[in-house]
């Protein structure tokens, strides 16, 4: 089967300024682990319930969510952007593999490619029928891999406006609980879905998250996530300016994580992004993971 590519003719930045040398190996991970769940889930689509579909309950939705989802496999170019006013504190880049295999479960690999003192850092998860996945993670330095437990990278990641949560949500790795359909609204003049989910997980920082999903593109545009005092606690939103078409979905290549209590935010941005490739099965092996760059 021969993949979609779609590019971005931004050029990844470096990271700039922050020490990131002075960063324990867990930390680093979580940063890897971020991007595989939150990114893998649903491969682009930015919601705590679009990378499980089947969680929606209202069969229009969950039909129009499941049209924007890649079918077997996908390879992202990816970099993370932390930002405070105007300055750009840090950012990195990196590459994720996604491939879904023949028993219906999944498996993520990521590598830091471009950071000057953590290239090279990967991890993989392995997906299981039942329960939390399997999650390792190899570090150059330390020239061997370990496996990770999830409670060691909750929490915000890296000075990133993201948790681990986020991203488990957004791979359905936490339970999200019930997942019901609201009144339709339009969200910048689009109509769109409105579909609500509230955490079982008692450890959750969320009462209930809100998803925006547009009609047209079946894309989640904005999700909210809200604080036990019911106050909006971070907004993430993708920049309809660059949406592209690929492999017939449409793909956000920017989205950006409001902290409405901190008032700064992180963006995420795909430079480039392969539908369905040919990915071999090996690659998502302990033994690959161990190669390193």
């Amino acid at each position: 089967m021969t993949g979609s590519k779609l590019d971005n003719s931004a050029q990844l930045g470096k990271d700039k300024g922050m020490n990131i040398s002075r960063l324990d190996t867990t930390r680093v991970h979580g940063v890897a682990l971020l991007l595989c769940t939150g990114l893998a889930g649903g491969g682009y689509s930015a919601s705590p319930t679009a990378a499980d579909a089947s969680a929606i309950a209202d069969p229009e939705v969950r039909a129009c969510v499941e049209r924007a989802q890649p079918q077997h496999s996908m390879t992202l170019k990816v970099s993370l952007q932390v930002v405070e006013g105007i300055e750009t504190m840090w950012e990195f880049s990196g590459t994720l593999y996604w491939k879904r295999f023949d028993n219906g479960l999944a498996k993520v690999l990521f590598r830091i490619d471009e950071s000057p003192q953590h290239q090279g850092v990967a991890v993989l998860i392995v997906e299981r029928s039942q329960g939390e996945p399997d999650i390792f993670m190899y570090s150059p330095e330390l020239r061997s891999d370990r496996r990770i437990s999830g409670a060691a990278v909750a929490g915000p990641l890296l000075g990133t406006d993201f948790s681990y949560e986020d991203f488990a949500l957004f791979q359905h790795l936490a339970a999200s609980g019930e997942v019901k359909r609201l009144e339709d609204t339009d969200v910048d003049a689009h109509p769109a879905y409105v579909i609500e989910a509230t955490p079982v997980v008692e450890e959750s920082s969320y009462s209930r998250i809100k998803t925006f999903v547009d009609k047209a593109w079946c894309l989640p545009v904005i999700t909210q996530f809200f604080g036990h005092n019911g106050s909006l606690s971070k907004e993430l939103r993708i920049d309809r300016a660059e949406v592209r078409q690929s492999n017939e979905r449409r793909v956000p290549f920017r989205s950006t994580m409001h902290n409405r209590k901190q008032n700064r935010r992180t963006v995420l941005a795909i430079s480039s992004i392969e539908i369905d490739p040919d990915l071999p099965d090996n690659l998502f092996t302990l033994s690959q993971l161990r190669q390193g760059r």
